[in-house]
């Protein structure tokens, strides 16, 4: 059993976890306040179904596009770990570095899709309201939108996790060494 790669795994896990809680919360809050505009969380204890489908459609593919943050941060401490067979402190400041950027961009990356994905599908659908009529308990209308919601980030996610990951420049980070003297080596960048 390799120590380094079952602490890796924990810092996987420990992200997941963690930032998976923070996602809903800020999920929750950010769907009620730019898409919904009311506190959804009233209407649903109302019985309002055709906003929790909605609300948890849009929850969903926020959580899937922010997943693609966590992969590339663990594969970047997975280089360094494996590449001088030990696991140093700097070497973790980096990967959480890297995923606190990739965490943000996952988040406005999501926002934007599902904000542009239901301007396109209302402006498509001029005749109907889709928001009120969601909000006013019509279940087919938010089951309709949801689907075009989660198609549209299953669509998109392997795209926008290439974009992530191509952010890394794994090969500055085989060579995080401790320099002589006690300093360590410059930390590779997010390259552009």
């Amino acid at each position: 059993m390799n120590q380094q790669l079952v602490f890796v795994a924990l810092y996987e896990t420990a992200l997941s976890l963690i930032f998976g809680l923070l996602t809903l919360y800020l999920a929750l809050k950010i769907v009620d306040k730019l898409i919904l505009k009311q506190d959804s969380l009233r209407t649903i204890q109302e019985g309002n179904l055709a906003v929790a489908v909605f609300k948890g459609a849009l929850v969903l593919s926020i959580f899937l596009m922010a997943q693609n943050s966590i992969e590339p941060s663990v594969q970047a401490l997975k280089v360094m770990v494996l590449s001088s067979n030990k696991l140093k402190a700097g070497m973790l400041a980096v990967a959480f570095a890297y995923f606190i950027v990739f965490y943000l961009t996952s988040l406005v990356g999501a926002l934007l899709l599902i904000l542009i994905s239901l301007n396109v599908y209302v402006s498509a659908t001029k005749d109907i309201e889709e928001i009120e009529e969601i909000k006013n308990k019509n279940v087919a209308v938010a089951v309709l939108l949801s689907f075009v919601i989660v198609g549209v980030t299953i669509f998109i996610r392997p795209a926008f996790d290439n974009l992530i990951t191509s952010f890394v420049d794994f090969s500055g980070l085989t060579r995080y060494e401790q320099a002589e003297g006690g300093r360590v080596a410059p930390s590779p960048s997010i390259q552009p």
